[in-house]
């Protein structure tokens, strides 16, 4: 936690909450910082089959989609199959770049 409490001391991140960003501009923001300024190497997300508008965020912030996880998460309405996501440090800036788009 300490790197994330660190971040809001940050004045472009301070900038950032009085600024309006598109979800996937904010996502690719986000992982842009986490890459720069807490130097990690791969990020990764998951959201349900059935949330295809984090799924067309996650593409556009530049997370590639690797594959499924069958009932992976608990909702309300029972177990959900997961999309995972995962983004390098080393992978191109922008959407779509090298990145391998989850079946139709």
């Amino acid at each position: 936690m300490p790197a994330v409490l660190r971040a809001y001391e940050d004045p472009d991140i301070q900038q950032w909450h009085v600024r309006t960003m598109s979800k996937h501009e904010a996502e690719a923001w986000v992982s842009s910082w986490l890459f720069d300024h807490v130097g990690l190497h791969r990020l990764e997300l998951a959201h349900s089959v059935l949330n295809e508008a984090s799924c067309r965020v996650a593409n556009k912030a530049g997370y590639a989609y690797e594959g499924t996880k069958r009932e992976q998460a608990l909702h309300q309405d029972g177990w959900h199959d997961m999309h995972q996501h995962g983004r390098l440090r080393t992978d191109p800036l922008g959407a779509g770049v090298g990145r391998r788009r989850r079946p139709q």
